[in-house]
């Protein structure tokens, strides 16, 4: 699981800094009361139990600050500077405003009565204010102040993380009051040194933190939600970190902005590629170029991608050459060491048409083990996976691990028909060594793909009316002549004779008509007819020698016969990919892919045509990879329940996991066998798959006992299924035969069964065949066997039966049951 940004503390210096003279709030000036409107604090008891502080009491501000807090008393930071910076950005020149919140803080203090603050979570602006205030010379108290921002525009954050203050560039947010490109002059170094933590939140959890505000009464917008949203998000670590206890009070201060309207934003939490690919297939992002209804293009999936980067502090840059048709990069930096290679994982972001489609192209259900939706496969399920890898790397960095080369990710627009993101992505100078494009490949290894012309054939005939032959040329029937000859010219490609001949892994060139039209009327002969057509090239097949052969093409016909005129044009081309198969990339990613699949990866040539080729021309070495295990997982139905549960989904992996490593290991046809010695550098698939039950079976635990302390869950399907899964991998892993308490639950559960409801009739189903298929055998093996199932309905048991005989690790088949 990648580490999502949340938190970042300041030197421990920060709670005892006082504000220099220089910069004492006596000095503010302005009437607090004729702007900024503010309520009685609000305690928050359910916020204070759930992050286990003493209380919570929340600032709720009316009139309050927009983009740099109007409404509030301006004050000239020419006379309130520290060592005479003024925090300017580059570029920006002359004084700048920023606000007085002293009379509000001291009424804040006054609000509190006998309660003594340990922290403040305020928007920058504020928590300017409350440093000013709390952090005085005069001040007695020892307050932490935290900001929080938007992932998404994280001014403070980002400066704070460099040393400087910086201008950024921003990209959607809901919290459009809070979206700043830079720091308001004269903040800086009065954050930079007096604010204890900085925070940031997802569009998504701020507005979660606005219904909760309604919920109670209190009609906020995101940006006045935030500050609810930066508590909830605090960590264990965190908590410490700010020295919060138990008997800690809290304050937030929430504005009460403009920004109420707004699309109910994307949940940016989710590490598992199932959940991303649900999300990102039900955001339609269809091409406003293909098919006859045009689609939204890429905007809305490019801010939802680059939000969920953000939300991982993952580097994100925005590029839109062409207006609605945003790419997005996410990079890791590496450390640069000598010899160390760069890569990129590049992904498209746009779909085709949704016309057409069979049921709901948006839905991203998944059933059957199958995710449905308009893309899922081509290829945002990839671009999930790619979203996943770079997170991961970024979790490594976290742990102290840094990579020798860059990460770069680049989410692309309109690969489906003109290739707009990934020539937009090369034109802003994004390189690496090798790039992996993770479109749908059937579990092959593309090294290599065809390219592409595509071609208007014009061919001109003389109009005339239908009664004058003498005067007309027909151009239709001149067509066929055309097509004729070039029906040759394709049977000889085929046979690798003309063309230019046959390439060892892509074979030969084909070409084929796609449209013809021509004529106006019945009664007159046609002065032109337009065929169109394409050439799937091989290499060595450039476009100009593709134009060569479509001159000699025409000049034979025009041999034979008389009259023939015709011209062409190569409406658009692309060239074809070739990586050498011994490359040391292709080497490398074959033996990391045959790892995966405990078999040696297949390597192929592609038949279309792939964003890979213009990224070769760039000098990039490309490789299109997508991994799918379709029928290995022997819970195949179970796998799919458990995308919404990280609990049930481990605990698949770790049975799943256990039972192939029975399967692979040597000699597992015997009674007796057992993991035999293998030669130092062998593979051992079965060992592999032992490592991998053992690592998720530590994690299904430990989210196990999570489940179990909250009385809210410990009876629901989920957990009751979790557990039965864990007890079934002790069963395979150990192979013992002291199972009746087992046993006697199974029969226990489905004595139950008509009495069972739950999240899902799939579940509840997978719980009751599971139990079955054990039971029955226990019947047929044990020496002490528990009651009989005789009680049960025959057509239940029978369904049961063969339920459990596609989703048991047992895998027996139902007649034998």
């Amino acid at each position: 699981m990648a580490s999502p940004r949340r938190f970042v503390a300041l030197n421990a210096q920060a709670r005892s800094w006082r504000m220099p003279p220089g910069l004492s709030h006596r000095k503010f000036q302005g009437n607090f009361q004729n702007g900024t409107e503010s309520a009685p604090l609000i305690n928050l008891g359910e916020i204070a139990d759930e992050i286990g502080v003493g209380t919570v009491r929340a600032k709720i501000l009316t009139n309050c600050f927009t983009e740099l807090g109007a409404n509030a008393s301006p004050i000239d930071v020419n006379e309130y500077s520290i060592n005479g910076s003024h925090g300017l950005p580059d570029g920006q020149t002359g004084p700048q405003d920023f606000y007085d919140y002293s009379v509000l803080m001291q009424e804040t203090d006054e609000q509190l009565g006998s309660y003594r603050p340990d922290l403040i979570i305020a928007p920058v602006d504020i928590a300017r204010g409350a440093i000013s205030h709390f952090k005085s010379e005069s001040s007695a108290y020892s307050t932490a102040v935290s900001a929080v921002e938007p992932d998404t525009a994280a001014c403070l954050f980002k400066s704070l993380e460099i040393g400087e203050s910086t201008t950024i560039t921003t990209t959607h947010t809901i919290m459009t009051e809070l979206r700043k490109r830079y720091l308001p002059t004269g903040s800086w170094d009065i954050l930079k040194q007096g604010i204890d933590a900085s925070l940031t939140v997802s569009d998504f959890e701020a507005h979660q933190a606005v219904l909760y505000l309604q919920s109670h009464g209190i009609q906020a917008g995101p940006a006045g939600a935030a500050s609810l949203a930066a508590l909830k998000r605090l960590t264990i670590s965190d908590r410490k970190a700010l020295r919060l206890t138990r008997n800690s009070t809290v304050v937030i201060f929430c504005p009460m902005t403009s920004d109420a309207t707004y699309d109910t934003p994307h949940d940016v939490s989710a590490d598992d590629p199932i959940l991303i690919t649900q999300t990102l297939v039900r955001i339609n992002s269809a091409s406003p170029t293909l098919g006859s209804v045009a689609g939204p293009g890429e905007t809305v999936v490019a801010q939802y991608i680059a939000s969920w980067l953000e939300h991982r502090d993952i580097t994100t840059h925005w590029i839109e050459s062409v207006k609605g048709r945003p790419s997005v990069v996410g990079v890791i930096r590496g450390s640069g060491r000598d010899g160390a290679k760069s890569l990129m994982l590049n992904g498209h972001i746009d779909t085709v048409t949704l016309m057409g489609y069979e049921n709901d192209p948006l839905s991203g259900k998944i059933i059957n083990g199958k995710l449905h939706g308009r893309g899922s496969a081509d290829m945002k399920s990839g671009v999930a996976a790619a979203m996943v890898a770079l997170a991961n790397v970024k979790r490594l960095e976290l742990n102290g691990v840094k990579l020798g080369g860059d990460v770069i990710f680049t989410a692309v627009a309109d690969e489906e028909s003109g290739s707009i993101g990934t020539e937009s992505i090369l034109r802003a100078g994004w390189r690496a060594d090798a790039a992996i494009v993770s479109e749908p490949t059937g579990l092959q290894i593309f090294h290599a793909h065809k390219g592409f012309c595509d071609i208007e054939v014009v061919v001109h005939g003389v109009a005339a009316h239908g009664s004058r032959p003498d005067l007309g040329v027909d151009a239709i029937i001149n067509a066929g002549y055309f097509l004729s000859e070039l029906g040759k010219l394709v049977k000889q490609i085929h046979q690798g004779i003309a063309g230019a001949g046959r390439d060892m892994t892509l074979g030969t060139a084909n070409v084929h008509a796609s449209t013809i039209s021509g004529g106006e009327e019945i009664s007159s002969y046609p002065a032109q007819c337009k065929v169109f057509m394409e050439w799937r090239t091989i290499p060595g097949e450039t476009k100009d020698f593709v134009e060569s052969k479509m001159r000699q093409l025409i000049a034979d016909v025009a041999k034979v016969v008389p009259g023939f005129k015709a011209d062409f044009r190569i409406i658009m081309s692309r060239p074809p990919m070739a990586t050498a198969s011994n490359h040391p990339f292709v080497e490398l990613v074959t033996n990391v892919v045959g790892d995966v699949l405990g078999s040696k990866a297949t390597l192929a040539g592609a038949p279309y045509w792939t964003d890979c080729a213009l990224l070769a021309e760039a000098g990039i070495v490309p490789l299109l990879v997508a991994i799918d295990l379709p029928g290995y997982n022997p819970f195949p139905e179970l796998v799919s329940m458990g995308a919404a549960s990280p609990l049930l989904l481990y605990t698949v992996v770790t049975a799943a996991a256990a039972h192939m490593s029975n399967v692979l290991r040597p000699g597992a046809n015997k009674w007796s066998s057992q993991p035999q010695t293998i030669r130092k550098y062998d593979w051992d698939p079965s060992r592999r798959a032992l490592t991998d039950a053992l690592v998720a079976k530590q994690k299904a635990l430990c989210l196990l006992r999570m489940a179990l302390s909250d009385e809210d869950v410990v009876g629901n399907d989920i957990v009751l299924t979790a557990v039965i899964m864990l007890v079934t991998a002790d069963m395979i892993d150990s192979g013992k035969h002291d199972s009746q308490a087992y046993v006697n639950a199974m029969g226990w559960l489905l004595s139950q069964a008509p009495l069972m409801t739950g999240v899902g009739e799939m579940l509840k189903d997978f719980i009751i065949s599971d139990c079955y298929i054990h039971y029955v055998f226990a019947l047929t093996f044990m020496d002490q066997v528990p009651k009989s199932l005789s009680d049960l309905d025959k057509a239940f048991a029978s369904s049961a039966m063969h339920y459990a005989a596609r989703n048991s690790f047992i895998c027996c088949p139902a007649e034998i049951l």
